[in-house]
């Protein structure tokens, strides 16, 4: 008797194995990343459901609008060093902005234009700013 269970529990595993299998082949959205990705923080101030207001807010705000996920991001930053975003941060709460800091995942040629941005700056607000600009303009919100 104790046979029969253990094949029904091996046959019953062999098929959710391969269910699984068959779900993960069909997820056209499952992105494998390379260990060699790198890691950085985006800031985030908006999410909007229209472009126009997204457009004004991230206008006003001095930062820029991504569409992703049926939304549009206003997005002020991408950085890694935790002193420019503390910085950008304080400044951020000083001037009652909510924001909202997320870990992405970027090639290794991104993460590396970002350092050489950083390394290259004070920390200043202005020059945060300005490196963020740049940064922000070669950022690709769908490459991951």
């Amino acid at each position: 008797m104790d046979v029969k269970y253990l094949r029904v529990f091996v046959l019953g595993s062999i098929i959710s194995i391969l269910i699984g299998f068959v779900f993960i082949a069909l997820d056209k959205n499952n992105k494998t990343y390379a260990s060699n990705n790198k890691s950085l923080y985006l800031i985030q101030i908006g999410s909007f459901n229209e472009y126009n207001n997204a457009r004004n807010y991230a206008f006003y705000h001095d930062a820029y609008v991504f569409y992703k996920d049926n939304k549009y991001l206003v997005v002020i930053s991408i950085l890694s060093n935790k002193e420019l975003i503390d910085n950008l941060t304080k400044y951020l709460s000083d001037n009652n902005i909510n924001y909202y800091i997320k870990n992405i995942n970027v090639s290794n040629s991104f993460y590396n234009y970002v350092l050489s941005k950083e390394n290259s700056i004070n920390n200043d607000i202005d020059s945060i700013k300005n490196i963020s600009k740049s940064i922000l303009e070669r950022y690709d919100i769908n490459e991951f």
